[in-house]
């Protein structure tokens, strides 16, 4: 993760981070200034429109999926090879965490307007206030810095996440030869029944 505003934790982060990224608007904002994109919001979407309905995708229908490693570690699963599909995931994660990074700055800053307004004077044996104070500038500095809220990598070089061929080859001869033997069993049944 990257860094988060005093009063925030990484979970609190990364729910905004998902939010954001499964937003149209923010996505629809961002292929403005990507036209070239091929990417259309309906290939990751968390939800899809039936007979007037928005339901929620499965996961195995969506381009893009969120997974989580471990409590602090996730990765977004672009189901593709296309080495432009990928780049574009990046672009427009990197377009979502700049977002978040300036909407959590924007936070902040109102934190401290609320901590002035609230307590002007301020002493020194504030020092519960002070600390708050002085965290919450910390994180305005960091952050104007171009530090992140999520850290984001570069694509990896694209796996098979499908089943194995082999895999699949051997399950289609089990269940042919079990459908084969079904409908043996069937016409047999069917013909004995013709000769009564």
């Amino acid at each position: 993760m990257g860094i988060v505003p005093p009063f925030y934790n990484n979970n609190i982060a990364l729910k905004d981070f998902r939010i954001k990224f499964y937003s149209e608007s923010v996505f629809e904002k961002w292929k403005q200034n990507n036209s070239n994109t091929p990417l259309t919001f309906e290939d990751f979407s968390s939800t899809q429109m039936l007979d007037g309905f928005i339901l929620s995708k499965d996961e195995g229908e969506q381009l893009a999926t969120f997974e989580t490693k471990t409590k602090e570690d996730f990765f977004v699963l672009i189901k593709s090879n296309q080495f432009p599909i990928l780049d574009n995931f990046y672009n427009y994660a990197t377009h979502v965490n700049r977002l978040l990074r300036d909407e959590y700055i924007f936070r902040v800053k109102e934190e401290l307007k609320i901590i002035d307004t609230r307590y002007k004077d301020i002493t020194s044996t504030d020092s519960d206030i002070v600390n708050i104070i002085l965290q919450i500038d910390r994180y305005i500095v960091a952050a104007e810095r171009e530090s992140n809220v999520i850290d984001i990598q570069r694509p990896t070089i694209p796996k098979k996440v499908s089943p194995k061929s082999s895999l699949t080859l051997a399950l289609s001869i089990v269940f042919g030869g079990m459908a084969d033997v079904f409908f043996i069993l069937v016409r047999n049944a069917i013909t004995k029944r013709k000769e009564l």
